[in-house]
């Protein structure tokens, strides 16, 4: 294939542990580690990718700077959940037009605050499972939880069979519409970094019933990656 051609429109910003979403057939790369979030959108047509960057506005219900959050579009909504520093469990939604935020008014009880988690989106739905949550003990989490966005609600869901252990940055997936697949991870070993060398990575696969909520673990052909996932 031929290489497109990349107009490139000052980039000059690091982006790690960002949010990603696709909006109006453009790519938009979500970065809350700076004090002004930016916004770096990506459009990609036959024969050029164009990058430019954009400011996501602030305001006082701007959420605080993180990263190793959660980032997705559903209900015609951005959703952005999670993230390091200053641990919240608050939803923000980003307005598509003017790109400013507000809070998600949910009702009733919201997952424990957490970071590097898996999330995926599910009939009008955004999954979570998993995570990171940064502390002393090293906490990990293999819980779920299903956000009902037009409801406002979540929901923890008790689930049975063979469950994933603990672990943050793993891959989820649904597939034909009723099956959660659980990819990757990984989870620190005596250590205050996710990056140390003392990390033990998840290859295992595994499948959700998303009807009768039974995980069952996958028997895998071949060699599998023990590099674990940036999901």
């Amino acid at each position: 294939h031929d290489m497109c051609n990349i107009n490139l429109s000052n980039p000059n910003f690091e982006f790690w542990q960002h949010g990603s979403f696709v909006l109006n057939n453009k790519i938009h790369l979500l970065n809350i580690d700076h004090n002004i979030p930016l916004n770096l959108v990506i459009s990609v047509s036959e024969d050029q990718i164009e990058i430019q960057n954009r400011c996501v506005l602030s305001q006082k219900s701007t959420p605080s700077i993180r990263n190793g959050f959660s980032c997705c579009i559903c209900c015609g909504k951005i959703l952005v959940y999670g993230g390091r520093r200053n641990l919240e469990g608050k939803v923000y939604v980003i307005d598509p037009v003017d790109l400013s935020w507000h809070p998600l008014e949910i009702s009733g009880k919201s997952p424990p605050p957490r970071w590097c988690h898996s999330w995926t989106v599910w009939n009008d739905k955004m999954i979570v499972w998993g995570g990171w949550k940064m502390n002393v003990t090293q906490e990990f989490y293999n819980d779920l939880w299903i956000l009902d966005v037009k409801n406002k609600t979540w929901s923890e869901i008790q689930v049975f069979g063979d469950i994933p252990v603990p672990c943050c940055q793993a891959s989820i997936w649904v597939a034909k519409n009723r099956y959660l697949v659980k990819y990757g991870g990984a989870f620190a070993v005596n250590t205050v970094s996710i990056f140390d060398t003392r990390v033990v990575d998840c290859t295992d696969i595994y499948v959700l019933d998303l009807e009768l909520m039974v995980w069952v673990k996958a028997k895998s052909v071949g060699l599998v990656s023990s590099v674990h996932s940036c999901a």
